[in-house]
């Protein structure tokens, strides 16, 4: 359920973005224009709805909201829209950040309006910057995002925003795998096992899923002092905002999928597997129990690593059920950001099903395995 509500999500954030490229062009355009009307570059839920209502998108405003809001901060960032375009703006602010200051846009569009035109051609802003050491193309096309107006010129207060916006620092760092393989050996020194310190430090609310707040807070936790943003770029690859458990421990995240789709699918969830498995009700399971039952209910992982995942109490080899039932509320690695094409067109016809006439289907299952 966890897993279609996310895919409901992706498709409905798609929808939505793929409105406001058509109506507006660039996705910031879009933002400054109708998204942000308060210039803050942060976007609250009530201000979502309203803009909904005004531009007539009929999708479901509360799963847009899921989408966009991916780290429950409570309020929704450019970059949370468009990661993409955000990080190129952000390289854009910093590069002007280095020659004119934190108050940036009066002495740029001072000295690239050179001939004191008031308003710069796309050709021309791109110039002024390509002589200031920022490449011409990429220049091209933050003109073309700044300009929010659509009136095909950049004039000065269409700079303004920079002076107001403070990215993350994340979205301007360079991948540093060295800071990435600290940070990791800082977890592993502290907790004894990345399942542990994941759980412990940086998804303590269980949703497998890591805000680029938690990791800081992490990174505290752990006294870990080196490039933070560098290392979060290592993890996160897609510029989502969000990383999951795959990003630390790939090998430990893959055995607990699998075993997560394998129970929903045999038994309904974590939870009732474990019952299913543990007869004589002591609410724990050796190894030996936990092998047998698995291969009894059929299932073809690599146990023995999936036991040493699971077993992250300090338990001497013993399963208890909290070690095995958080799976449940884990969300899958499919996060918003992170579906394909063909999987969105999946999710859309499954949501265009979900709102047919409801069938009544009959289901016999003999039995887990």
């Amino acid at each position: 359920q966890k897993a279609r509500h996310m895919k409901m999500c992706a498709v409905a954030l798609n929808d939505f973005k793929l409105m406001l490229r058509r109506q507006y062009g660039p996705l910031f355009r879009a933002w400054r224009r109708v998204l942000d009307q308060d210039g803050s570059m942060t976007l609250q839920r009530a201000e979502l709805f309203k803009v909904c209502r005004q531009i007539n998108w009929t999708g479901n405003m509360r799963t847009l909201w899921k989408a966009l809001d991916n780290d429950g901060s409570g309020a929704t960032t450019f970059e949370e829209l468009d990661p993409h375009g955000a990080r190129l703006l952000a390289e854009f602010r910093s590069w002007a950040l280095g020659i004119w200051g934190t108050k940036m846009s009066a002495p740029m569009f001072k000295e690239l309006d050179n001939h004191n035109k008031r308003k710069l051609s796309y050709k021309e802003f791109a110039q002024g910057c390509d002589r200031g050491g920022f490449p011409m193309q990429r220049a091209h096309v933050v003109a073309t995002h700044l300009d929010w107006r659509a009136a095909k010129c950049i004039q000065e207060d269409d700079l303004s925003v920079l002076d107001i916006w403070r990215p993350p620092d994340w979205l301007i760092a360079l991948p540093n795998e060295s800071a990435a393989e600290e940070f990791k050996a800082c977890l592993l020194k502290k907790y004894g096992h990345f399942v542990r310190a994941w759980r412990q430090a940086m998804d303590k609310d269980n949703t497998n899923r890591c805000s680029w707040y938690e990791f800081t807070h992490a990174a505290k936790r752990i006294k870990f002092t080196g490039d933070v943003p560098g290392a979060w770029v290592v993890f996160d690859t897609d510029l989502s905002g969000i990383i999951s458990l795959r990003a630390i421990d790939p090998v430990s995240s893959t055995h607990f999928m699998d075993f997560k789709k394998w129970v929903d699918q045999e038994f309904g969830g974590c939870r009732y597997a474990f019952k299913a498995m543990d007869p004589h009700k002591t609410n724990s399971l050796n190894f030996r129990e936990f092998r047998s039952a698995c291969r009894s209910y059929g299932y073809q992982g690599d146990i023995t690593s999936l036991f040493a995942s699971l077993d992250q109490h300090g338990n001497k080899h013993v399963l208890i059920l909290d070690e095995v039932a958080f799976l449940d509320d884990w969300d899958t690695d499919d996060g918003p950001g992170n579906l394909s094409p063909d999987d969105l067109e999946a999710a859309a016809s499954g949501a265009r099903d979900a709102n047919a006439a409801p069938k009544t289907t009959q289901f016999v299952t003999p039995g887990p395995g």
